[in-house]
């Protein structure tokens, strides 16, 4: 049993780049030298740290390395403010994002003693910043259509021209292609635990989604002398049918389902902390807290059935920048890349399959993972309908892999709870 879903070049790039204690002779820019007064970053600065890197566009493993150290010397000045002030002031320059208040709501939460906050944070900030960017790229090149890569929207001209290519470089080496941090791809796609992560990224990241609204705001010309123009949320036709198909769940229903979750080899224990929170989140009613939590976590566990249904066991971990990762389009694909038929298929059963289909690939359904991810629903509207529709599948899911005596031992507390 693997004890981490991250493969070991992609484990020691993302844990062992950020150093526990900034170091003088690291390379990376002062502390006092990196922030300004409103906490964004020092763009000249840090032009002379990446200038023997950010003219690279394949590899940016390098550039990932500096990204730690530079990372935690942001932590170490970030972390000591007062976590509304620090609130306050980044606020300050996200009204270029669709998403002002989630992002704000997300500094907010790093200074919480939410043990997933780093995980709910990142995950959030990576799908609002990625919709804000493809909105500054169709409002500067009137173009029809958005990159539907982050990989390769990070890397068009119109982008590099309004924010800079020192800007460009640091989001690529963090959330754009598998040679750098990739954190978007191996946060959203499940491999990571929770703990995986270092905290300090969480910081950079939104530091930075800050830092280009400051950007945005001092140019001369271009969408921050006008204005950014939105595209509306999606909208879901789906919901009212979805909400017909399972029953709400009371609060004893959402402990039972903790319950199972112990219980169910479905879950690797390294993940039980991301489901556990995920109940947590519906049980508060975040919504969104709810399913940026459960659908990688779903994801991550259906790889496993998937790897195993298959023989492919190496398919459970991240693959490296030479290699394709195993998405949820392969996990439910009828048929290999090789050409073979995906065994899942048979491994679950047809009537799952469908259902998984129909919530997460079908073009007419509503694809709720490709649209949370991508930003394209507004966080601050979820309702309740998805969670519990969602949470239901992953119920089903883990009944199946428990063993039956466990079953039976979590409906007998559930059953003494109801009567107490």
């Amino acid at each position: 049993m693997h004890k981490t879903s991250l493969s070991p070049g992609v484990f020691s790039l993302i844990t062992a780049s950020v150093p526990r204690t900034p170091a003088a002779d690291d390379g990376a820019p002062s502390i006092s030298d990196i922030l300004t007064q409103d906490y964004c970053l020092n763009w000249p600065i840090l032009s002379e740290y990446f200038k023997d890197v950010v003219a690279e566009r394949k590899d940016y493993s390098a550039g990932a390395r500096k990204c730690g150290a530079l990372a935690a010397k942001v932590y170490h000045q970030v972390s000591q403010v007062e976590p509304s002030r620090l609130q306050d002031v980044l606020e300050q320059n996200l009204s270029w994002t669709p998403a002002p208040k989630t992002l704000s709501e997300c500094i907010g939460l790093l200074g919480t003693d939410n043990p997933l906050r780093i995980h709910i944070s990142l995950l959030i900030a990576s799908a609002v910043l990625e919709r804000a960017l493809g909105d500054v790229y169709l409002t500067v090149s009137k173009a029809a259509q958005c990159p539907s890569l982050l990989r390769d929207l990070l890397a068009t001209e119109e982008l590099e021209m309004t924010f800079g290519p020192t800007a460009m470089y640091l989001l690529r080496c963090l959330i754009g292609p598998p040679s750098g941090l990739n954190l978007r791809n191996v946060l959203w796609h499940g491999f990571a635990a929770h703990h995986e992560v270092p905290e300090e990224y969480a910081y950079l990241l939104l530091v930075v989604a800050s830092s280009l609204g400051k950007q945005l705001t001092n140019l001369e010309s271009g969408p921050g002398k006008g204005v950014v123009i939105h595209r509306p949320y999606i909208s879901f036709p789906q919901e009212g049918l979805m909400g017909r198909v399972f029953e709400d769940l009371s609060d004893s229903d959402l402990a039972a389902a903790e319950q199972l979750f112990s219980h169910s080899y479905f879950i690797l224990p390294s993940m039980l902390p991301t489901w556990r929170a995920a109940i947590r989140a519906l049980r508060e009613k975040k919504y969104s807290h709810f399913l940026v939590l459960i659908l990688p976590a779903l994801e991550h566990a259906l790889r496993r059935l998937f790897a195993c249904a298959n023989s492919c066991p190496e398919r459970v971990l991240t693959a490296e920048s030479t290699t394709l990762y195993t998405t949820l389009d392969e996990i439910l694909s009828p048929v290999l890349s090789n050409g073979k038929s995906n065994h899942l298929n048979e491994e679950i059963g047809v009537a799952k399959m469908e259902m998984l289909l129909d919530l997460l690939v079908h073009p007419n359904g509503p694809r709720l993972r490709d649209r949370i991810s991508h930003g394209e629903v507004d966080f601050c509207g979820l309702s309740r309908t998805f969670p519990v529709h969602l949470l239901c599948i992953c119920v089903i899911f883990c009944t199946q892999y428990t063993f039956k005596e466990d079953v039976k031992q979590v409906s007998k507390q559930q059953k003494g709870q109801q009567r107490q």
